[in-house]
């Protein structure tokens, strides 16, 4: 009898343990969980300047095409409150309008997109 109450407490530990580790990035930290998103990583889908300028370029390219989005580049990405914020820059002396798109960092929601003229 003993020796099967000692087998259930090893299972027990066993189960116990796989699932904090089923919670846990592979630094130990816990991972944030949402009911609707699932899974988020600690620094957001979109977790720097560089991806959010790709998101971005693939996004507005989608819209307003390749050539459109490329003569207005470098894009310009700024992080604010979270949001990043992505504007094409037109080269000097030129007249004409930039797009400007803003990217949840935490989940990659596409918030607003507009082209200025």
């Amino acid at each position: 009898m003993k020796i099967f109450y000692k087998i259930g407490i090893v299972i027990g530990v066993v189960i116990i343990s796989f699932g904090v580790y089923s919670f846990t990035n592979n630094r130990g930290m816990p991972v944030e969980l949402d009911e609707k998103v699932g899974y988020i990583p600690e620094d957001g889908f979109v977790p720097t300047k560089d991806v959010a300028a790709k998101v971005a370029e693939a996004v507005l390219k989608g819209i307003y095409g390749d050539e459109s989005i490329d003569f207005r580049k470098p894009l310009k990405v700024e992080l604010v409150k979270g949001v990043w914020v992505v504007q094409g820059v037109l080269p000097p002396d030129t007249l004409g309008g930039v797009p400007t798109i803003k990217i949840s960092k935490k989940t990659g929601t596409i918030l607003y997109i507009i082209n200025y003229k």
